[in-house]
């Protein structure tokens, strides 16, 4: 029995070993590998040729490496149709030609493998690894480099294409590969190398479906001028890339809800570029803009039908019956209400107007159903109201000459609003209006110089992606304006060269040869609390 246990622990030893021995516990310490997969010189194909023929290409390294990304990464310039198949076997990196390929003739070839090829323990990339060849009996060594930027961002843009063209002919980007190319970095930066000296026509390039050539719609920019490169020439340049505008169409209508038909655009719209046509039978007609969307406000009375005609300069007409339902029905169901839920109480600057949203265009308001009062005596005070018209009615003003750090009382009883269908407020809105102390807001004085009195401009200054203030500026050489109550946080000044003069920035277009118009972005100094900022612009900065 005690022979029987004592066999029992040494088989229970000898399986944990096994199970030690199975689960090996990886070494430790030691300097981490960051040294780059470098070339084997004597086993690769030689780099730099001249007159050279046809032929696979061995790149053989001096450990295992990887293969990872190769189409993006690789990046062959002038490209080759049929694109070359890029392979890794064992510690060689293998370009292999398809036999329907044709090298053009006294051309240097770049093969440039960006962070193709890494190593297997740490994923360090090859060191600027290019393979360079020409079909003449030299090697091309010009250079052309530069940076690429959004015409309206301002902001760099990386994995674009940056082309270069012998042919001169406008349509060259659209029919044919380029004859040099290269992608930009994070930067926006590109640097082309291995350029022959000739005359180019220059572009740049998101080239969505990666065939090397312009397609409609996609983001394009291009060099005014040719670009001539010579032995001694300079070659950086500047290029703005930009969204080609579309040809608006309107996707989609919904008229189904008395009074109100909305319309779906193909892009963002502007309510100025847009003109209508309507039967005179229309008591109120209010037209509205979000995005891409158009709201038709309208009242037809007991009518349920009418008809609206669209229209943008010669590039859009259309004519759509607007079907609502009947107004009786909508009148036992509708109500009039604000726009979002107001909030319990609302912080205000004493030099502001306190505002509400509504649901419907506003047509009258009545000032004996409201009260406006700060004590525990509701005693009424003095407020002026508007009616926003630039928000198709729906916005309503009140001012009144504030008190800091005080709390005031709004009250709108039943009938205090009528919309234009006539339906009025059934309901008592109270809200609380907090006036801050002015301190706890910063001020702003901006001057913006350097303008071309004989140019229009656009200005906008911005928290964030929200418009302060919006002015147009045309014919002087400054501008000054004094901004007060604005929130802590980061502003910025936006400035359009308005050049066609129509009131919005305006993108490019290669086919008329127009450029983006000019965007002028700059950072201000933040706004503090109890702060007043003096800025100056200066857009030739």
């Amino acid at each position: 029995m005690q022979n029987s246990f004592l066999v029992f622990l040494i088989g229970i030893a000898f399986v944990f070993s096994l199970v030690q021995c199975a689960n090996p516990i990886p070494l430790e310490g030691g300097p981490k590998d960051t040294t780059a997969p470098g070339i084997d010189s004597l086993r690769s194909t030689p780099n730099m040729q001249t007159n050279f023929k046809q032929q696979d290409i061995e790149i053989t390294f001096d450990e295992w490496v990887q293969l990872n990304n190769v189409f993006q990464q690789v990046v062959i310039s002038p490209p080759l149709e049929p694109r070359p198949e890029i392979v890794l076997r064992g510690k060689t990196v293998k370009v292999l030609f398809d036999e329907a390929t044709t090298l053009r003739e006294n051309a240097t070839y770049t093969i440039n493998f960006g962070e193709a090829v890494q190593d297997l323990t740490e994923r360090n990339s090859a060191d600027d690894l290019r393979f360079v060849f020409a079909t003449g009996d030299y090697i091309d060594s010009l250079e052309v480099k530069g940076t690429l930027l959004d015409a309206e961002k301002n902001e760099p843009q990386e994995a674009i294409l940056v082309m270069l063209y012998d042919n001169l002919a406008d349509t060259v980007v659209r029919t044919e590969n380029p004859f040099y190319f290269g992608k930009t970095d994070k930067a926006g930066r590109f640097h082309i190398q291995n350029v022959r000296a000739d005359t180019f026509k220059v572009f740049a390039l998101e080239d969505g479906n990666s065939n090397y050539k312009y397609d409609t719609g996609e983001r394009i920019g291009f060099l005014d001028t040719v670009l001539v490169v010579a032995d001694s020439s300079e070659n950086i340049i500047n290029l703005e890339l930009f969204t080609p505008e579309k040809e608006l169409a309107i996707l989609a209508i919904d008229s189904v809800h008395y009074g109100r038909a909305d319309f779906l655009f193909n892009q963002n719209l502007r309510l100025e570029e847009l003109t209508f046509a309507y039967e005179d039978v229309l008591p109120v007609l209010d037209f509205e803009t979000n995005k891409d969307t158009l709201h038709v406000w309208y009242d037809l009375g007991e009518r349920t039908n009418w008809q609206l005609i669209v229209q943008k300069d010669t590039t859009l007409s259309d004519t759509f019956r607007i079907n609502g339902n009947n107004k009786t029905t909508f009148l036992a169901g509708g109500k009039l209400r604000t726009h979002k839920k107001l909030s319990e109480k609302q912080n205000l600057h004493s030099s502001k107007a306190f505002t509400t949203k509504w649901n419907h265009p506003l047509a009258s308001f009545d000032t004996s159903q409201m009260l406006l009062y700060t004590d525990t005596l509701r005693t009424p005070l003095a407020f002026e109201l508007e009616i926003d018209s630039s928000t198709a009615n729906r916005r309503l003003k009140l001012k009144h000459a504030w008190r800091e750090t005080a709390d005031y009382f709004l009250e709108m009883l039943p009938g205090a609003l009528t919309d234009i269908y006539g339906l009025s407020l059934k309901d008592t809105i109270r809200q609380t209006i907090s006036v801050q102390e002015d301190k706890k807001f910063g001020n702003l004085q901006l001057r913006v110089v350097g303008l071309d009195s004989t140019q229009h401009y656009l200005l906008e200054v911005l928290l964030g992606t929200e418009t302060i203030i919006e002015e147009r500026l045309q014919n002087i050489p400054t501008f000054e304006t004094e901004i007060k109550g604005l929130k802590i946080g980061a502003y910025s000044a936006k400035i359009v060269k308005d050049i066609n003069k129509n009131g919005y920035w305006d993108t490019g277009n290669y086919e008329l040869k127009r450029q983006a118009e000019p965007i002028f972005t700059k950072k201000l100094e933040p706004i503090r609390a109890n702060w007043d900022i003096e800025a100056t612009v200066d857009i030739n900065e």
